[in-house]
């Protein structure tokens, strides 16, 4: 499964999930994409409530998202950098499956993770870091490419 975060429509982060989700069709897996701008997940508020029922309270498409991440063997989490971090909607999608997921017995343990960062500037690293710890955190199995320029990107700068 791959959730972009990015509000641009086929733009600089859709690009790459759909060339990943299509390697794994084309290896036999079943892929989806969803666009979280094009859903509506609002900020986690705190209330504790999913911890105590096990259930989210807030009024929105979060628990259908939640639903396809607990169903799906991987995910893939894609965000634009916005001023040097995820944008805001990757990062209460990231709260919101934290917290559930461990009132639900840590649902998303042991799921392949993958983290695709888009940035012009700066402040990839920290937004590649903040992603990656969500599965970390998750106990998931990550596949974190090694950081920084390919040799091939080294090698035309010099």
């Amino acid at each position: 499964m791959g959730l972009v975060g990015s509000p641009c429509v086929t733009g600089n982060t859709e690009r790459p999930v759909a060339k990943a989700l299509k390697a794994a069709a084309e290896a036999g897996a079943e892929t989806e994409s969803l666009r979280l701008a094009a859903t509506e997940i609002n900020p986690c508020t705190a209330c504790r409530s999913c911890r105590q029922t096990g259930d989210d309270v807030i009024p929105d498409e979060f628990p259908r998202v939640f639903a396809k991440m607990v169903a799906a063997d991987g995910i893939v989490l894609a965000s634009p950098v916005y001023f040097s971090s995820a944008i805001p909607e990757m990062k209460a999608l990231m709260d919101r499956a934290g917290y559930l997921s461990i009132a639900h017995g840590r649902v998303l343990e042991n799921k392949v993770g993958g983290v695709l960062v888009v940035a012009r500037w700066a402040g990839h690293n920290f937004t590649f870091a903040q992603l990656l710890f969500f599965f970390f955190i998750r106990a998931c199995l990550s596949l974190a490419p090694p950081s920084g320029p390919s040799p091939s990107a080294v090698k035309r700068v010099m």
